[in-house]
């Protein structure tokens, strides 16, 4: 049996709402492991309703890549 890969979430604005989490969470082949958006209130709500844990930092979604985050999608405009 091959292991799901963990996906990890940055920024949960519209597009994420309506293209990313609907995709990723509909599949199979991967579990949605962590999120993080730079509006904690708003993305708290969004992690709840999709159940996946909230990140309270960049740094700590980026200590789920040391502990085996395989992939990440970037939602924010830098």
């Amino acid at each position: 049996m091959t292991a799901k890969l963990r996906i990890g979430v940055v920024g949960l604005g519209g597009i994420a709402q309506k293209a990313w989490l609907p995709v990723l969470g509909a599949a199979d082949g991967w579990t949605l492991q962590a999120a993080w958006s730079p509006g904690k209130e708003k993305a708290l709500r969004i992690c709840e309703g999709w159940r996946i844990p909230y990140a309270d930092s960049l740094e700590q979604l980026g200590g789920a890549v040391r502990c085996g985050l395989c992939a990440y999608f970037n939602g924010l405009a830098f």
